[in-house]
């Protein structure tokens, strides 16, 4: 309508446009004019053209005709405009109570404005966006519902809109040990009223339909293949769910030890394997003694001489209370794990110096694909894998490269380097294939190690030589009873 009458149209999304919108508006008003000619005393009641011709054609003009209520201009040349003028009525009532009669001079005006455009601006801007679903003041904001997974899982998204694109923190209220870290959403789009967004390193999507009042979103979501739905409401005042504060980290003067800690073997039947705290507990679960040696002294296996084949293959779940308040860091992890080992494992050993092949972990050509963690950057990372059919899934929260290349040392054939330069805390997943004798043959099978790290997380694993530490195993042996 606006370009039809000759007007300006501002489309406004943000209250924060309005300012600018309205002292466009304020200028034009300033500068408009109106033109206007007196009709003959003896009108027919016919139509009249009027013909302006200016004489050199400005920057910018807008325009508004006067015309026949069902009749528009078209667009009009800046230089030269024409306009179909109102009837020439001879007989016309006004207001009610007074009467135009015949002979009646009346002043036609055609006038450079842009006051109806204005009009359904301010209309869309005010009265649009309570029940647009489109509008960012509708969607931005806390939301909160529960996962129907297992007893559910209570989720908080809180969203926000920067620039053109939508953003948004997950938190995972009942994560065992890092509920008071969120997880950036790695994709989010709103159209219409529907809302996706994903979050990669969990392996979680989402889509769902903003109901017509704007206060809830219904949908599911799907993680591992699973589908689980999710409705999500408008959490507002008391009605919002509290998400923890962090645990506050441990002294780094601090050298912890276990107040009381048990270790048992773990179920056969469970896959998954895990190392965090819960409150002040330090736990890790379905663990074998290389990877305690992985962990605790940062050596690969080929790092680690004189080691028993049950070092290996036997697994264990540890869990205890620690003796000092507070969030361990990644040096106090190593410590207690290389005090469990002592007491609880009998472990002696000495170190020695040996030349032997590594790999550097270096960015790939592109830069790296990780996401920027929104966790703590003092806190500890989180990592959880899974095997399937030859392939390896790996979820890592709040890790940094350094602690990340010390992971991957545990499933090389090689000890493995940080050398990315990188020093931010980052979430991912990726997957890979690691025995080709059983992945599937139809084709869906994940990329090596080599290609997915340089696919999926813009790093790579470079061969080199290099002299390192070696651990010799003087005296090892299982755990007695607890």
């Amino acid at each position: 309508m606006s370009e039809d009458t000759g007007g300006k149209y501002y489309y406004v999304v943000d209250p924060s446009d309005l300012e600018p919108a309205f002292q466009h508006v304020s200028d034009d008003l300033r500068t408009q004019y109106l033109l206007g000619y007196y009709a003959p005393s003896d009108g027919d009641g016919s139509f009249r053209r009027i013909k302006v011709t200016l004489a050199s054609t400005p920057a910018a003009m807008a325009t508004s005709c006067a015309t026949a209520p069902d009749t528009f201009p078209t667009q009009n040349s800046a230089a030269e405009l024409s306009c179909i003028s109102w009837r020439t009525y001879t007989d016309l009532e006004c207001g009610g109570n007074m009467r135009i009669g015949p002979g009646t001079r009346r002043q036609v005006w055609i006038q450079f404005a842009i006051v109806a455009a204005l009009a359904i601006a301010a209309a869309h801007t005010m009265w649009a966006q309570p029940t647009n679903a489109g509008a960012p003041s509708n969607l931005a904001g806390s939301w909160q519902g529960t996962l129907q997974v297992g007893a559910g899982q209570r989720l908080v998204l809180k969203i926000r809109h920067e620039g053109a694109e939508w953003k948004g923190v997950a938190y995972n209220l009942d994560d065992p040990y890092q509920a008071y870290e969120g997880r950036n959403t790695t994709q989010m789009s709103f159209d219409g009223s529907t809302l996706q967004f994903a979050i990669a390193p969990i392996d979680l999507t989402f889509e769902g339909k903003l109901s017509a009042d704007g206060g809830s979103v219904v949908g599911a979501a799907i993680q591992a293949g699973q589908p689980h739905p999710l409705t999500l409401v408008r959490a507002e005042g008391d009605a919002a769910w509290a998400i923890p504060e962090p645990q506050k980290a441990m002294a780094t003067t601090a050298d912890p030890d276990w107040e009381v800690v048990t270790v048992k073997p773990t179920d056969p039947t469970v896959m998954n394997a895990s190392t965090g705290m819960e409150g002040r507990q330090f736990v890790l679960t379905n663990r074998s003694v290389e990877t305690l040696f992985l962990m605790g002294y940062s050596v690969h296996k080929k790092q680690i001489a004189n080691a028993p084949e049950w070092a290996r293959t036997d697994r264990w779940d540890v869990r205890g209370v620690l003796d000092v308040p507070g969030q361990p860091s990644l040096p106090q992890m190593q410590s207690l794990i290389r005090k469990l080992l002592a007491e609880r494992f009998g472990l002696v050993t000495h170190m020695e110096k040996r030349e032997m092949e590594v790999y550097a972990l270096k960015l790939a050509k592109g830069g790296q694909k990780m996401t920027l963690s929104a966790g703590d950057p003092n806190g500890v990372p989180n990592e959880n894998d899974r095997e399937n059919g030859g392939q390896r899934t790996m979820q890592a929260t709040n890790i940094s490269p350094a602690e990340f290349a010390l992971m991957m040392t545990y499933f090389m054939d090689r000890p493995v380097v940080d050398q990315t330069g990188l020093t931010g805390r980052y979430d991912f997943q990726w997957k890979y294939t690691f025995d080709e004798m059983h992945v599937p043959t139809d084709g869906t099978a994940a990329p090596s190690v080599f290609t997915a790290i340089e696919e999926q997380l813009g790093l790579k694993l470079e061969p080199v030589r290099a002299t390192t530490d070696v651990m010799v195993l003087d005296k090892l042996e299982r755990p007695g009873k607890n």
